[in-house]
């Protein structure tokens, strides 16, 4: 989920010596082809990229099987996943030390963090039990990081 450009993506499918399948998420249709474009370029060929807004998750995930073919965007059964990384858009004050943030508790990183929680609810509905799901964020900010893995 919030895959572009898919520096990760690629990585996974490299690591998974182009065998099986990546399916990739974002909400832009760029973005969507910057992920296309690299795999293309690395040729990989188990990358499925595909154009969804993870926030609105109950429109992509069935209650029946996978539908791909011809549906856009497609939709994924509940617990069809092994592994699911989740890289959702955060404050990214881990990248940005000179930033000043007078209130560690403003508004703005609260809703961030209530925001990225939809990411979240998508991936855990979508994980099969006992599957892998990893949550990477930029931010040194506790309500983004810890405070959505509680």
């Amino acid at each position: 989920m919030c895959a572009s450009p898919g520096g990760k993506t690629t990585h996974m499918a490299i690591l998974m010596g182009d065998k099986g399948r990546v399916v990739a998420f974002d909400k832009g249709y760029e973005k969507v082809k910057d992920i296309e474009r690299n795999a293309k370029r690395l040729g990989l060929t188990i990358i499925q990229a595909h154009r969804n807004d993870a926030t609105k998750y109950r429109k992509y995930i069935s209650e029946g099987g996978e539908v791909t073919n011809g549906a856009n965007p497609p939709t994924f059964a509940r617990e069809s996943f092994d592994r699911i990384l989740v890289d959702p858009p955060c404050s990214a004050l881990g990248i940005r030390p000179r930033l000043e943030l007078s209130d560690p508790l403003s508004t703005d990183l609260q809703q961030k963090a209530l925001f990225q929680r939809n990411f979240l609810r998508a991936a855990v509905m979508l994980l099969k039990p006992g599957g892998v799901l990893v949550f990477s964020t930029c931010t040194i900010n506790p309500g983004e990081n810890e405070g959505n893995v509680r």
